[in-house]
């Protein structure tokens, strides 16, 4: 597991490497200490990185999906289409399922 700067695509460009990286892992908005939405120049320069690489992107909706940015899901705000997304909390209203 490598790790980069959030909203640095420059820090996110240097590891993200064909033949090396299988999936990034972003969440559109950040919860946690706070809200933190991604740039859309961020998630849309990592959506050209995996492309790019062969790797899959993988928005983490955890605490932004479901309706709770305004859209079903948080990605829509920006334009930009995952590969996969994870889910949890929001299918159950925060309720383990």
């Amino acid at each position: 597991v490598v790790s980069a700067e959030y909203g640095d695509l420059e820090s996110a460009a240097r590891v993200i490497q064909a033949g090396r990286t299988a999936a990034v892992f972003v969440e559109p908005v950040q919860g946690e200490g706070g809200v933190f939405p991604a740039q859309t120049e961020f998630l849309q320069g990592l959506r050209q990185l995996c492309d790019d690489a062969g790797a899959l992107l993988v928005f983490d909706e955890v605490q932004c999906g479901l309706g709770r940015t305004g859209k079903l899901w948080g990605h829509e705000h920006y334009g930009v289409s995952p590969d996969v997304m994870t889910l949890a909390k929001p299918l159950a209203g925060g309720l383990p399922i």
